[in-house]
């Protein structure tokens, strides 16, 4: 049932069709599949192609998240945090985003690093801000990589080591994460960690800039 409402959802093989995918997903949930009870939370939160139903996304996401699917678990503190169809509660996205974490979610891990970061339902523990933003650039998690280069940067958490912050932001850039792109070209700019190079800093703020990040396109503004 859970496949046969993936193809359905996706139009694979058949005619996409999204109430199909949904009554499919809701035998598939009752059933006990964890995945098929995230989907169908996924379609009801999201709305675009269904009608949105955030209360009943939300049992959907707990359901999913309680069953040892941690991408449910991630999606409900999403939800707790920015007060998405629930009221905002940081702490209980906190607690959401350890279990999203401990499952294997590495957007989790880098989610809980913010928390702890920033002190947002949670004690400020930059040390252990840092362990979890390690943790999820090690599981390739590229916002992970960028937001502990800024630590390895400014010395918060960790020792200041400009080398590694450079190295952080090339695999955070390499990776896709513009943000990355912009911190790189901003210490070839100034010349911290790396030899000063403006020509390789002008060329990172455009690559951040034309994919969307704003602070690329002020940064190479500043150069022009």
């Amino acid at each position: 049932c859970y496949d046969l409402g993936v193809l359905y959802d996706d139009g694979i093989g058949v005619v996409k069709d999204p109430a199909r995918a949904v009554a499919l997903y809701q035998v598939a949930c009752d059933g006990g599949e964890m995945s098929a009870c995230f989907n169908l939370g996924y379609m009801l939160a999201e709305g675009t192609e269904v009608p949105a139903d955030p209360p009943r996304a939300v049992a959907l996401y707990q359901q999913a998240c309680d069953g040892g699917e941690a991408s449910g678990c991630l999606n409900l503190g999403l939800m707790y945090r920015h007060g998405d169809g629930v009221g905002e509660d940081p702490a209980r996205a906190v607690d959401l985003y350890q279990r999203a974490c401990d499952g294997g979610e590495i957007s989790g891990c880098h989610n809980l690093g913010f928390m702890y970061d920033e002190g947002i339902g949670v004690g400020q523990d930059q040390v252990k801000a840092a362990e979890l933003y390690q943790r999820a650039c090690d599981g390739q998690s590229m916002a992970g990589c960028y937001n502990l280069a800024l630590m390895y940067r400014h010395g918060t958490g960790v020792v200041a080591d400009q080398e590694r912050a450079v190295a952080l932001y090339r695999q955070a850039c390499d990776g896709g994460d513009m943000s990355g792109c912009n911190g790189l070209g901003y210490v070839y700019n100034n010349g911290i960690g790396v030899a000063q190079d403006e020509a390789k800093a002008a060329e990172l703020y455009q690559r951040a800039c034309d994919r969307g990040d704003m602070f690329g396109c002020s940064n190479l503004g500043i150069m022009y």
